[in-house]
């Protein structure tokens, strides 16, 4: 259970204690704005606390969380009903993170306004949001090759506007096996039909010369007769 609870306006989750095991861990928690749903992120001892990390964490188990904003935290149930985030939306949103980072932070190269218009259509083209995964072979990797970024930026906007990836690629590949060995086995039934129907046929042809061949000896033995 919660010993305590600390409120922070500036991000989007609460930080507090529970005890696992009589022991207490320090968490982070985001509460679902729509249900009374949570889910508690273990914050490391003795580290320093990440709210983006945490917040990736959380999207991990299918949330649709902002490390910075409570009114954005939706449960998997809910992830469906979320408001649509363009990916412009959630650049300026990371734009303006990075301008309070410390200045021994490197940030993240931003795209441009092109190479964002491509990403958006690459992403609507290659990936199932409804399914969270990648059609065909395409990866966050091949987009940002596609369009020149890095693939960190490839990753947030996907994440913002289409959702976490929730299908793997070894999960993908083992469908594609087992697709491929159900076409091959279908190929293989329908050569068997095939050939089943060419014997029968040529069975019958043999019949037909069969009888052919009996009435005429038939036919020579009463004549001899």
């Amino acid at each position: 259970m919660s010993r305590v609870a600390v409120e922070d306006d500036r991000l989007g989750f609460e930080i507090t204690s529970v005890a696992v095991d009589n022991r207490h861990r320090k968490v982070a928690r985001f509460a679902c704005i729509e249900c009374a749903e949570t889910i508690d992120v273990t914050i490391a001892p003795g580290g320093k606390m990440v709210p983006e990390l945490l917040a990736q964490s959380a999207r991990n188990h299918g949330w649709d969380v902002d490390a910075y904003r409570k009114n954005r935290i939706r449960c998997p149930a809910h992830t469906s009903k979320r408001r649509a985030t363009d990916t412009d939306t959630e650049l300026r949103r990371h734009e303006a993170r990075m301008a309070n980072l410390k200045p021994d932070v490197v940030p993240l190269r931003e795209p441009t306004t092109d190479q964002r218009v491509m990403i958006r259509r690459l992403l609507e083209k290659h990936f199932d949001e409804g399914l969270g995964y990648y059609v065909e072979d395409w990866s966050d990797d091949r987009v940002a090759e596609e369009a020149s970024v890095p693939r960190a930026v490839v990753e947030r906007s996907r994440e913002a506007s289409y959702g976490p990836i929730r299908v793997s690629a070894e999960t993908l590949a083992f469908k594609k096996q087992i697709a491929a060995l159900r076409a091959k086995v279908n190929d293989q039934v329908t050569a068997v039909e095939q050939l089943a129907d060419a014997v029968k046929g040529d069975a019958a042809a043999i019949r037909r010369q069969l009888d052919e061949l009996d009435k005429r000896i038939g036919g020579t033995i009463k004549g001899a007769a």
